[in-house]
């Protein structure tokens, strides 16, 4: 855990450990959901508790093996899903077929996000419109003519 924000530790902990990998950040929601699950709240420093340090260890080295996929805000949009309200490990995630699913739609979502940065958008000038076109046809013909004479008539 770094205490300064790099490349490889972009995401803040949110229980006092400094900036943290993306794995790691994952697996904080992760415990966060399971001990939302028993009703209790996680301390500052959680993983080095001995009833959490292996759950932790654990479910990052799962968690390190989705980020080869997705990104790590898809699957924590993932986990924030209410499809999902049951499930307190990636492991049991894996096997759920919706997960995926779920998975796929964020990762495009972020995907179409990043690629809508990048376009630029040209302004066109307002002040130019187009004129009306008129067809040339008897009846235009005829009411040119009759505009013509209007304006020609002495008053």
């Amino acid at each position: 855990m770094a205490k300064n924000k790099s490349e490889k530790c972009p995401y803040l902990s949110g229980y006092g450990g400094g900036y943290i990998r993306p794995d790691q950040w994952i697996t904080e929601h992760m415990c966060s959901l399971i001990a939302k699950k028993h009703s209790r709240e996680l301390p500052d420093r959680f993983w080095v508790l001995p009833e959490w340090a292996t759950i932790f260890r654990r479910q990052v080295a799962l968690a390190a093996g989705l980020l080869h996929f997705f990104k790590a805000e898809a699957v924590v949009a993932a986990l924030r899903d209410k499809k999902l309200w049951n499930c307190y490990s990636f492991l049991g995630l894996c096997q759920i077929s919706t997960f995926y699913k779920i998975l796929n739609d964020n990762q495009n979502r972020l995907l179409v996000e990043e690629s809508a940065a990048e376009i630029k958008l040209e302004l066109s000038p307002t002040d130019a419109v187009p004129k009306r076109y008129t067809r040339n046809n008897i009846l235009a013909r005829l009411n040119k003519i009759d505009g013509q004479k209007k304006r020609s008539r002495p008053s």
